[in-house]
C-alpha cells in the first residue's frame, strides 16, 4: 500500500501567516521511524510536508485509484501550523 507521512515542520510555505506559530511539532527522528517501521511491513512510504503544496505531490505519489488497485493512505502527523494546538490539522482535506 502507498502511504504518506503528512506533517509540519516549516511554516513558510504556506497561503498566509497570522497569529502565533505553532510550537508542537513531531521531531524528525520520531517522523524517520514511523516512514522505517512501515517500510519494514512492505508498504511504499514517502513524507511530506503540510504545505500548500501538499495535494500536488500526493497526487504525483498516489495517482487516481484503477480497478482492482488498493488505495493510498494518508498518516497524519501535522498539527497545523498556527496558533494553540492548531485548532485542527493543516491538512483535513487530504484524509477524505
Amino acid at each position: 500500500m502507498k502511504i504518506a507521512v503528512v506533517y509540519n515542520r516549516q511554516s513558510q510555505n504556506v497561503i498566509n501567516l497570522f497569529g502565533q506559530p505553532n510550537r508542537e511539532k513531531y521531531g524528525l527522528k520520531s517522523i524517520k521511524r514511523i516512514v522505517s517501521g512501515l517500510k519494514k511491513f512492505g508498504h511504499q512510504v514517502t513524507s511530506l510536508e503540510a504545505d500548500k503544496e501538499l495535494i500536488p505531490r500526493l497526487e504525483e505519489f498516489m495517482p487516481r485509484v484503477m480497478k482492482s488497485e488498493r488505495p493510498g493512505m494518508v498518516f497524519n502527523l501535522s498539527y497545523g501550523i498556527q496558533g494553540l494546538c492548531g485548532f485542527g490539522s493543516a491538512c483535513p482535506f487530504s484524509c477524505a
